[in-house]
């Protein structure tokens, strides 16, 4: 059995009882392919790339007041994300 059989013999378990079923989805084809099997409940991605594309985002933002944002001389931790 593959994860894309399993998935079909979920989808269609959950079609036939009335019940809401879903999975994670890491990328839109994910999501379309999971959409079109009736799946409901489709977090995209985790936490990790949440947290990373905020930050990215508050770097970008931080960015367009002309303000420095990269690390202070001599200090290896950088304050934004390239």
């Amino acid at each position: 059995m593959t994860i894309d059989s399993a998935m079909d013999k979920v989808a269609r378990a959950a079609k036939r009882n009335g019940k809401a079923w879903g999975c994670p989805v890491g990328s839109h084809a994910d999501l379309n392919r999971r959409r079109a099997q009736g799946a409901q409940l489709l977090p995209r991605g985790g936490e990790f790339m949440a947290i990373f594309h905020t930050l990215k985002a508050w770097a970008d933002e931080y960015r367009t007041t002309g303000e420095n944002v990269e690390p202070a001389s001599g200090d290896d931790s950088p304050i934004g994300l390239p």
